[in-house]
């Protein structure tokens, strides 16, 4: 009776201990499962974000491609070679007169410049002299 008294208790005792040792066990997992679940959605987030900006960057292209695509579309008119080839090249139809006018801008441009760089140079000039 006494040896069955002393085996009741050393079970009590095992099964003691190992309640113990699972409800550790148990907690230990519990946060290993939630630091995992922490670093997952953290990675998550970081991906969704990259997402959203590799589609505003798709739909940036996308934009870019459809004005080219409308540039080159405009190119190709007739329409549009003919009023480049006058306007860059000075190119005229068969049988066509064209009048064109010098850059009165560009040589009034030019003119100034030189009237500035005359009148620094004349007030250098006197500068040095001692007059004014």
């Amino acid at each position: 009776m006494i040896t069955s008294l002393r085996k009741f208790k050393k079970r009590k005792e095992i099964s003691f201990r190992l309640l113990i040792f699972l409800f550790f066990l148990a907690i230990g997992l519990t946060v290993f499962i939630l630091n995992l679940n922490f670093k997952i959605s953290k990675e998550n987030t970081k991906i969704k974000k990259e997402l959203d900006s590799l589609k505003q960057e798709v739909q940036k292209l996308e934009a870019e491609k459809n004005n080219f695509l409308l540039k080159i579309s405009k190119i190709k008119t007739k329409e549009y070679l003919e009023k480049a080839g006058r306007e860059d090249f000075d190119l005229k139809k068969q049988g066509e007169n064209v009048v064109s006018f010098p850059a009165i801008k560009k040589e009034t441009e030019n003119k100034e410049r030189e009237n500035k760089e005359r009148e620094n140079f004349f007030q250098k000039f006197l500068e040095e002299i001692g007059v004014k």
